[in-house]
């Protein structure tokens, strides 16, 4: 174990290089004899200058059957989602609202969000043993589900420590390394980051927020604007089809269509561009197509997040890791892309065409940001369009995700 840490902490001090000055050495035990490693915390981690309620709940099924999440409401209850065998799920909820698990309408527990808590949510081992004895549930019978079921309970674990230490929920699963990527340093509002002849300039410590003008040309934007044209935008979806009105009801009312990397020449330029922007090696197999989306009045994207969880069996645990917005026209009121939960307050940034907006969904010690969930505002005069390039970590891998 010794030598396995010392491996690790190579790794991981490589990785902190630039990071040093915000990292903890956390001892824990999640069943295999105690150990230490180093979590990232910052100042404002604590801190909730923001008065947003809203939350990233992650919750976890440790059976080997599929299980119904639900909200409670005071009048009715409603399907929320349903969780596979042996994974996890997030969504965006808000402080004080009620979820339950349940099984053939047998409620197994029940969770509260809160303001002041991890919301980490999973059905006790006791009543897995129970439920699964009671009802002759399948047993864990594969490898792969063995697995599983060992990295689920000890990320529970380790996401004791880790909230304890860091004033954060632990929403990867344990073991996933820090970061490959390189990542751009947040010390503090309005610092600078030049490459070649566009400038990075930092709108938020905590999310990693960064503003570059003038990313785009008049003439990439026409490009791609008419590109999009040409292309049948179909209604946005929020990426699971398991989920009802808590999760999709009025929570996205856009737009889009795909552009790939090679479908043109000046969307290829875009790609390279966007690459060195984040210093990251030309290899095709860390983006996706380009979504542009197109927001009329009124129409919103509600607070959400980015990333994604993988199949807890999976090795490399590949997610999303950056967001690169790219404005396509200034909008004449509303359309704002909002952190709500950013330590510095609610950021609003204002759509410009040209503009581009760098944020990650990860922090360095691995763990996904819950700072980094977002708004698109609504549009109340005109009409917005954008592009979204998302960058995974650390390669795409889409199919892994639960």
């Amino acid at each position: 174990m010794k030598g396995s840490f010392f491996v690790l902490f190579l790794f991981v001090s490589n990785v902190f290089s630039q990071e040093c000055n915000n990292l903890q050495r956390m001892e824990y035990n999640v069943g295999d004899g105690p150990q230490e490693t180093f979590v990232y915390v910052e100042a404002w981690d604590r801190q909730n200058a923001s008065s947003f309620l809203g939350r990233h709940v992650k919750f976890v099924n440790l059976l080997t059957v599929p299980v119904e999440l639900y909200w409670e409401q005071e009048k009715k209850t409603s399907l929320v989602k349903v969780l596979r065998p042996l994974s996890t799920a997030g969504i965006t909820a808000f402080v004080d609202h009620v979820f339950s698990f349940r099984l053939r309408e047998v409620v197994l527990e029940r969770f509260r969000v809160r303001a002041d808590a991890s919301n980490v949510f999973s059905i006790p081992l006791k009543v897995v043993d129970r439920m699964t004895h009671y009802y002759q549930l399948p047993e864990r019978n594969t490898t792969q589900q063995e697995e599983s079921y060992q990295w689920l309970t000890k990320t529970l674990l380790y996401n004791d420590y880790y909230y304890n230490a860091t004033g954060r929920s632990f929403l990867s699963r344990y073991g996933r390394l820090p970061p490959r990527h390189f990542m751009w340093p947040a010390d503090f509002l309005g610092q600078e980051h030049v490459v070649q002849n566009l400038t990075l300039t930092v709108l938020s410590c905590a999310p990693r927020v960064f503003e570059i003008r003038d990313f785009l040309s008049s003439t990439e934007v026409e490009h791609l604007w008419q590109f999009a044209q040409q292309k049948k935008l179909t209604q946005s979806q929020i990426g699971d089809e398991n989920t009802d009105d808590y999760a999709s009801k009025g929570t996205r009312s856009s737009y889009n269509s795909w552009i790939g990397r090679h479908e043109s020449a000046l969307v290829e330029t875009i790609y390279r561009r966007a690459y060195n922007v984040l210093q990251l090696p030309h290899t095709p197999d860390v983006t996706e197509p380009l979504q542009v989306v197109r927001y009329r009045f009124r129409e919103a994207y509600r607070v959400h997040a980015d990333f994604g969880y993988p199949d807890p069996s999976h090795a490399e645990q590949p997610t999303r890791f950056a967001t690169l917005l790219l404005y396509l026209n200034s909008v004449t009121m509303g359309g704002e892309t909002s952190f709500p939960l950013g330590s510095h307050g609610d950021l609003r940034v204002r759509p410009e065409a040209g503009k581009a907006v760098l944020f990650y969904l990860q922090t360095p010690d691995g763990n996904m940001d819950e700072k980094s969930l977002h708004e698109a505002l609504p549009v109340i005069k005109g009409e917005k369009w954008l592009a979204n390039l998302w960058f995974w970590e650390p390669v795409k891998d889409v199919e892994s995700l639960q």
